[in-house]
């Protein structure tokens, strides 16, 4: 009798530790998987965030571009001759997509910052500078202010395989927020 009760007690003892050993790792298991969806997730936004910049960015704009963007801000499509209006229109209908591109970044900071604390804050920062840089600079183009403009901060003049510099500054910045999340994409 003394015997069964030992065992029991010992069968119970190591039940008990592989139940708790199985809970740290299952909840370690769960830990990795959200960090890896949140730091996939970040990194997806900073590179569209990168993209739409690049897209805003292209001096190329062609005839059926400003044809639909004039349209959409309920002018003639005639009126692409007026390149003030033309340029505003077409800027503003690119610009969405940088504004959707940030506003998914920070959805994703706020994600991340209750992850990994607020060090991914000043990881992004350099990024979100240069997207307010640009604004700015393509707000200062749009109101006529060609003083201090900045084409080749308006222009992607570069490539993919020579980029100019602001898209260099840009990768920079991609490439330090990739570093960062490079431990939980990993994971």
């Amino acid at each position: 009798m003394i015997i069964t009760e030992i065992i029991q007690s010992i069968t119970a003892i190591i039940i008990a530790g592989v139940a708790i050993y199985g809970l740290k790792e299952w909840k370690k298991q769960i830990r990795g998987k959200t960090n890896y969806e949140v730091a996939r997730r970040y990194l997806k936004a900073s590179l569209e965030l990168r993209d739409a910049m690049k897209y805003v960015r292209n001096p190329f704009i062609p005839a059926s571009e400003m044809q639909s963007a004039l349209k959409e801000h309920g002018f003639s499509s005639d009126e692409y001759t007026d390149n003030l209006k033309t340029n505003r229109a077409v800027y503003s209908v690119r610009w969405k997509k940088v504004q959707e591109a940030w506003t998914s970044l920070e959805a994703e900071s706020l994600e991340a910052e209750v992850c990994w604390g607020s060090d991914i804050a000043s990881i992004s920062r350099p990024l979100i500078n240069l997207t307010r840089e640009l604004f700015a600079e393509l707000q200062m183009y749009l109101d006529g202010n060609r003083k201090s403009l900045k084409d080749e901060l308006i222009y992607n003049t570069g490539s993919d395989e020579n980029p100019d510099d602001f898209s260099k500054k840009v990768n920079q910045c991609i490439d330090k927020i990739r570093e960062f999340l490079k431990p939980h994409l990993l994971d």
